[in-house]
């Protein structure tokens, strides 16, 4: 069948016209230059970085929302005060967009490498990161903190600083940045007592 001229135009503008009206598919959002900090002051974590494809981001913590904050020039930060050492999730919408665990925003814990007990107190070896603030601790009660200058740090506690009992020490680490480490409880010894430890 031949068709005129002026019908193949009209036909060719009106499949045009179709094509256009069926709308652009929506950019996928992606979240790139992310950076997560801890303020120690206000124990809170900012999360901030650039995103496409969203108007509003939000901020879940164990599974809740716990903040939520506008995209502004494809630009986002996102601020939050939390006890514990939780999984935060950044989401647009129900969509996952990148998970944050506490490796990312937490020290580690400390390693301790070996304990020794004599007549005059312990000798302890830890592990850890370089320029972190080292703190053992009896019962809640601090009872030395120093700053470690390698990644093993040697430390010596005097019966008189805890009171001639080996029971309720703890040891945590802190870099800047970031949150102070989950408590590690040292074992109780015996006087005359080495132990090789890796916990």
């Amino acid at each position: 069948m031949l068709i005129s001229k002026p019908v193949l135009t009209l036909l060719t503008a009106t499949m045009a016209a179709s094509l256009g009206a069926v709308p652009a598919m929506a950019k996928p959002t992606t979240v790139n230059h992310l950076t997560t900090s801890y303020s120690a002051q206000s124990h809170a974590l900012t999360v901030k970085g650039h995103a496409t494809g969203a108007q509003r981001l939000t901020l879940t913590y164990k599974g809740n929302v716990v903040k939520s904050a506008p995209v502004k020039s494809g630009q986002f930060k996102l601020t939050q005060s939390f006890k514990g050492y939780g999984t935060f999730q950044l989401k647009n919408g129900h969509k996952v967009l990148t998970t944050i665990r506490s490796q990312q925003y937490a020290t580690p814990k400390v390693k301790v490498i070996s304990a020794e007990r004599t007549t005059k107190g312990i000798r302890y070896t830890f592990a850890g990161p370089r320029a972190a603030t080292l703190k053992i601790a009896q019962n809640g009660r601090t009872i030395k903190t120093l700053k470690t200058t390698g990644t093993t740090t040697k430390v010596f506690i005097s019966n008189a600083q805890i009171k001639n009992s080996t029971r309720g020490l703890t040891v945590t680490q802190r870099v800047a940045d970031k949150k102070t480490s989950q408590i590690v409880k040292l074992p109780p010894l015996k006087a005359n007592i080495k132990q090789v430890t890796n916990f």
